[in-house]
């Protein structure tokens, strides 16, 4: 009788150890799992989609404009003379491109539309780290200490899966508004 119940607690013993390992692999399963699910709702873009038009951003001159097909007229924008100009590429991450010059010809604002809400903020900060962030009424907006912004819709929660419909770097022109990094 002594050998059979030796048997019967190193089976059970046994039965503890298989049972601890299939929990544990299970755990890291689900665990793998819910990563993957979670980061599979940030696209990682493979390069900077704004490297390209960083000829065009605040701070250059109205020529930089000349390599693309912008359209440009005047305005009385912001109580001053303004200059809006506009480009809407065929293909590409932007649907539109927008630029405001004041009369120094010198851009001050570029905003960005994209086409297909191709962007979620988790991609944002992979490029440019932490933003600060602006609840608003109907938008968000998220603005990065490298002088970029973007604009979502407003979101109860936020997460970094919303939808980016519009990013735009601005000059420092007055209060409120955000800061272009150091000319090099």
């Amino acid at each position: 009788m002594n050998t059979v119940w030796k048997r019967s607690v190193l089976m059970t013993k046994h039965i503890q150890i298989y049972g601890l390992i299939v929990v544990v692999l299970w755990g890291s399963f689900m665990l793998v799992n819910a990563g993957t699910i979670t980061l599979s709702g940030v696209t990682i873009p493979l390069t900077d989609p704004f490297a390209d038009y960083e000829h065009i951003l605040p701070g250059q001159l109205r020529g930089a404009l000349d390599a693309y097909s912008f359209t440009c007229n005047t305005t009385d924008a912001r109580y001053s003379q303004t200059k809006y100009c506009n480009f809407r590429p065929n293909a590409g991450v932007f649907s539109l491109v927008e630029v405001l010059i004041d009369q120094n010809d010198k851009i001050t604002e570029v905003d960005f539309t994209l086409r297909d809400s191709l962007f979620k903020v988790g991609d944002l900060m992979l490029l440019w780290g932490k933003p600060s962030v602006h609840p608003h009424k109907t938008s968000i907006n998220f603005i990065w200490e490298n002088g970029a912004g973007a604009t979502t819709d407003y979101s109860r929660h936020l997460t970094f899966s919303l939808n980016v419909q519009k990013v735009y770097f601005m000059l420092k022109q007055e209060k409120g508004h955000i800061y272009q990094p150091d000319e090099k």
